[in-house]
């Protein structure tokens, strides 16, 4: 894991929501991984942030979802990413 899980997991039991990114990983099963061992870190409450971006060939995100229903994630953040005349845009 490349740490940040174990980073996280210190805000959440220092009584803070620790947020882990979702698709941060080579692949998102990685991610699923990442969350599940996250878990083992910490019984207090976590989130996730799963940003969905405009393409051709786009992740499995549900993946991602899944892992994170699966594995208690109490926050999962969407994060909705496009492209405006140009101009990115966010909607959350």
């Amino acid at each position: 894991m490349g740490g940040r899980d174990k980073i996280a997991s210190a805000v959440s039991n220092a009584g803070v929501m620790g947020m882990l990114p979702a698709l941060t990983q080579p692949a998102p099963e990685h991610s699923a991984k990442e969350i599940a061992h996250w878990r083992t870190f910490t019984d207090r409450p976590f989130g996730s942030i799963l940003t969905i971006q405009p393409s051709a060939n786009p992740p499995p995100y549900e993946v991602c979802r899944d892992a994170a229903i699966d594995f208690g994630v109490t926050v999962l953040r969407i994060v909705l990413m496009a492209a405006l005349s140009g101009i990115g845009t966010c909607v959350e």
